[in-house]
């Protein structure tokens, strides 16, 4: 579905092409341009938008998880239309709220969204990791995905404390894999952090700090955690049993000492420690 940014003034348009008048709620069919009435709300909003549409719950959606609202922010405008469609497409729980070129013209819109999906180079103006904590801190995001083509995840471990859970660092060559994107985006809105696979598949870690007091095989644990995944999932990856996990998450955490601040899990404060020590390239 091909979409233009800023369609209409405060438009919404569904998954099926129709859209609705900001201010005369008349849903007009994206086919034949006929205005026909009734269809349902479940859509995105382009531009800045001027009708909400309310929140999906599991109860409304038949026990499915409640509806993911996500905001685009990307320079490059084919970029960001492939951003757009790959949510869309591939994440029936999703809306995308707004899309925008900068981080300015994303800051005057007034909505609260459960992820900002930004890069992080926007040219000139505000960066995204800016745009990101400023949208955190006014509260109108819960979590922030930063898209990048350099591999410096560590820079997750930069962001201020009253901000720093809940951001993701993904490869924008690997935004295709949608499974990873989509883990990004429902942990960053979860308050986790989650970082692209392939950039930490290749990663050395500093030993000389907190991280020398692990073993490899913790390590390698907590290389797993970072990437998004469960206990479960990464007793999985590993062929282990699940208490094995939590016996060496428990391990983990006891090792590195950490005392988070407020709002910030012990899980999310070891994945920092972690990216901290973070260096690219060969181990």
């Amino acid at each position: 579905m091909g979409i233009a940014e800023g369609q209409g003034r405060g438009a919404v348009v569904d998954r099926k092409g129709g859209c609705l008048g900001a201010r005369d709620h008349v849903m007009v069919s994206g086919v034949n341009g006929k205005c026909r009435p009734g269809l349902p709300p479940h859509a995105i909003t382009l531009g800045t938008p001027e009708v909400k549409e309310a929140p999906l719950t599991a109860a409304a959606t038949g026990g499915s998880p409640p509806a993911l609202s996500v905001m685009v922010v990307e320079d490059e405008p084919l970029f960001r239309d492939l951003l757009v469609n790959a949510v869309l497409s591939q994440m029936p729980d999703a809306t995308v709220t707004g899309s925008y070129p900068t981080a300015e013209t994303a800051l005057r819109d007034p909505s609260r969204v459960d992820v900002l999906l930004t890069d992080i180079d926007l040219g000139d103006g505000l960066s995204g990791v800016e745009l990101g904590i400023q949208m955190r801190r006014r509260s109108a995001a819960r979590g922030v995905v930063l898209l990048s083509n350099l591999s410096k995840p560590s820079l997750l471990a930069t962001i201020p404390p009253d901000v720093q859970g809940g951001w993701s660092y993904l490869l924008k060559k690997n935004v295709s894999d949608i499974d990873q994107l989509g883990t990004a985006l429902r942990g960053a809105a979860a308050g986790e952090i989650t970082i692209d696979g392939r950039l930490l598949a290749g990663a050395r870690i500093e030993t000389d700090g907190p991280m020398g007091r692990l073993t490899d095989r913790q390590l390698r644990v907590l290389s797993l955690v970072a990437t998004g995944l469960s206990n479960q999932r990464i007793a999985d990856e590993l062929h282990v049993g699940m208490r094995t996990i939590e016996s060496s998450m428990s391990l983990i955490l006891a090792q590195l000492d950490l005392h988070p601040e407020d709002g910030i899990s012990t899980r999310v404060a070891a994945v920092l420690a972690y990216l901290d020590a973070f260096r690219s390239g060969s181990a």
